[in-house]
Formats: C-alpha cells, structure tokens, sequence
C-alpha cells in the first residue's frame, strides 16, 4: 500500500474522478479493500455503467484514499428490470461503492462526500428514485443506510448462499426528505468545506452536459408552484416597486457598457410579471439598450404582456435562456436564486451568454447575514428546513439547531 500522510481526512483534495483518466486509481481501491480487505467476490469491482458513472473521490498524497460512485439509469434501462424494480417515470440514481483506505476510515470523510455527491446529483439530474445495493459485510449497514439517507429495502436478490440488500427511497415526498437531509448534512459538517466540486461544471469540462436534466428542471418552479398566484401579485408588485427605488442609486454606481455607440441587451432573469423590469428599463443607465426579460411561468409571462407590452419577455429559464453565446451585455436576477435548484448551472448559463466585460447584477437573499428578533430568526430556520430553492440559510448554523449536534457526532468517532 502507498504510503500517505497523517490527518488525510482533512487535507485531501476532494474532487470528480474521470473514468477515463482515473478508471485505473477506482479499480485499484476497489479491489484492494472489497477482494483484498473484506473478501468480497471480485465482481463488486466493476459496473456495467461505470463508464458514464460519477465518481466522486478524495485524494491525499497522489493516492486516492476515499471514493463513492454513483450510476443513472433512464426509465426502461434493462439494469433496473434485471433488479425487478417497477418501473417509474423519470432518471433513476443508484449510489454505492463507497469506501476508505484504512488511514481515513471513522473520520466521516466517505459519509460527507456521500452526502455532497447524492445532493449535487439530485440538483442536477432531479430523479424520480435513489437506489442502493448492499452486499458482503456492507449488508450489516443496511441501519445505517436507512436512518442516515432514509432508504428503505426494496428486495433481496443474488445467490442463495450471497443475497444482496436492495434499498430504495421513491416518490416525491420521500427524494424530496432524502435532499433536504443530503443538504443539511453538507451544510453542517466541516469536513470537506470549501473542497465541495461542482458536478455541472465536471460535466461540462468532460463533455457530458447532455446527462442533465434540464427539461425536468426546467419544469420545476420552486416559486411559484405553493402560491396562490391571485394573492401574490400585490406583494411581488409592492416589492419590485420598493427594490426599483432601493437599486437606483446602487445601479447609477456600476460602470455598466456604455450603449451610446454600441447597440447594447440587459437581461432579466424570472422576470415575472414584468413590474421591476418594466422600473428598470427606465433608469438611466439602461438608456439605448435593448431590454428582454426572460420567464419560464406561462402565467407569469401572460401577465407581463397585459400589463407591460413595450417589454419583450420570452419563455426560458435560468438553466436555459435561448439566447446566443456572448450575446449580452448585463444579466440582472432579483430574488431568483434562491428559488433555484442549482445555482451551478444557472451560473454556467449567466457565463455562456455575457459577452466580455458583460456585468451580472444579482440582488438575493443572504438570510446568513440577518441579525433580528429571535421569532424573527425562527422564521427563517423553518423557512430554511423546507424550502428545496438552493440559497437559503441552513438552522444548522444556529447552535441550538439540532442539525449541529448531529454534525458533531459524525465528526468525533469516539460518539459512534
């Protein structure tokens, strides 16, 4: 075995491994703590989607010393009906082949990137199921895997004399409590801060962007799906009115491109019914250019035209916005982010379209920062517990939270 150094757990480079460059450092892990360790049959070491897997591994040293992979499987993929699953509309994800050189085992290091990958992979392939499979001495896990990542069993299937644990969590309710828990657990521990890779940035570097699901979370409106739209409207209009009045001395101190010789575009991302954009395109600073909001709510969208029809407002999403590669020169996003699903990709997207020297404005949430009553901040922490939208404040950083006790046991051993 090659020799790595002490306190590896925290000082390894976490990061997603490509099959094609690191197929050789996965095997070898693999076969040396399944076969060579845990006596396990060889066939634990490969799988047949490995190739198109994700492979998230930490690496101290040179040496790999920590790895969990994770396979999607299409609705019909003949894998699933071989394992006798029912059939569900939509990407299934399994996770497995998590493991640990023996340096780094009880330090938690495999449960955090098991955390960090299944929650990168839901915002970014948003599943209809999680699946796992349990064999050898992995099968006295099957607790653990149930009370951590709430999974339950499925089946058992394989030989007689070697049946395998099959785990599953489907449905709405369920992958939605497995998300919430996966994003709570990243956002607790301190293991792997600030060492959390971007599974859509590792797509795009290794040309494999057509895997996200994009349609899905296109559909997806975190926003706008629990409102009653009726009663909305009022509150979103008082709010873009005060923001339009909050933003106009701040938008008169950025040096925006200059549309006096140049023809210039500012985009609105989730423009909604078009109020703010509609106070926007009339700031000076925005004087000549060409103003598109972009929508993916039809009713949303109906609206703006009724009640601002010099506005062009166009259907499309963060994720996808139709237009052209280094075709604008401002991006503005007031509120969306933290109704998003996954702040990467809309990022991607935001970077596709700016043309150089193009200025993105974002106004957000940082509910991190607020500082108020208590009732107030108790607010905030339920609203956190069960918002699926990405940039929110998670109760866990409050020290009563109960999130932070459970962080501390899985980053002290000794409480296991």
């Amino acid at each position: 075995m090659t020799a790595v150094s002490t306190d590896i757990a925290s000082t390894a480079s976490v990061r997603w491994l490509d099959w094609q460059v690191d197929a050789d450092a996965i095997t070898e892990l693999r076969r040396l703590v399944y076969v060579d360790e845990q006596s396990i049959d060889d066939d634990i070491v490969h799988h047949s989607h490995d190739s198109s897997g994700i492979h998230l591994g930490a690496v101290a040293d040179g040496v790999l010393v920590a790895l969990v992979s994770a396979w999607i499987f299409q609705t019909g993929d003949p894998h699933l009906d071989d394992l006798g699953l029912e059939r569900v509309d939509g990407v299934t994800i399994q996770v497995g082949k998590r493991l640990e050189r023996r340096e780094v085992r009880r330090s938690g290091l495999s449960e955090d990137m098991t955390a960090w990958l299944v929650r990168q992979a839901y915002e970014t392939y948003l599943p209809s199921r999680l699946m796992l499979i349990l064999q050898g001495v992995h099968k006295t896990l099957e607790t653990v895997y149930e009370r951590t990542f709430l999974v339950h069993r499925h089946s058992a299937h394989g030989l007689p004399t070697d049946p395998r644990i099959l785990m599953e969590g489907s449905g709405p309710d369920r992958l939605d409590a497995i998300y919430r828990r996966m994003r709570h657990m990243t956002t607790a521990t301190t293991r792997i801060d600030n060492r959390r890779p971007s599974l859509v940035k590792h797509l795009a570097d290794t040309g494999r962007t057509d895997q996200i699901g994009y349609e899905r979370l296109d559909r997806e409106n975190l926003y706008e799906a629990p409102l009653d739209l009726s009663a909305e409207l009022p509150r979103l209009r008082h709010q873009s009115s005060l923001l339009a009045a909050v933003q106009a001395p701040i938008l008169d101190g950025i040096a925006f491109p200059d549309a006096t010789e140049d023809p210039r575009t500012v985009v609105d991302l989730g423009t909604g019914p078009g109020d703010y954009l509609a106070l926007t395109a009339r700031h000076r600073k925005f004087a000549g250019y060409t103003v598109v909001g972009i929508e993916p709510s039809p009713r949303m969208r109906a609206i703006a035209h009724t009640d601002h029809p010099e506005l062009t407002v166009t259907d499309g999403s963060a994720y996808r916005t139709g237009l052209p590669t280094g075709s604008v020169d401002v991006v503005t996003a007031q509120f969306v982010f933290i109704h998003l699903r996954n702040v990467d990709l809309a990022l991607m997207e935001i970077s596709r379209i700016l043309a150089p020297g193009g200025v993105f404005h974002v106004v957000d949430v940082n509910d991190d920062g607020f500082v108020g009553p208590k009732a107030i901040s108790d607010v905030v922490a339920a609203h956190a517990s069960t918002n699926s939208g990405r940039a929110w404040a998670c109760p866990c950083r409050n020290a009563a939270c109960p999130c932070r006790a459970a962080a501390a046991a899985r980053a002290d051993p000794s409480r296991e």
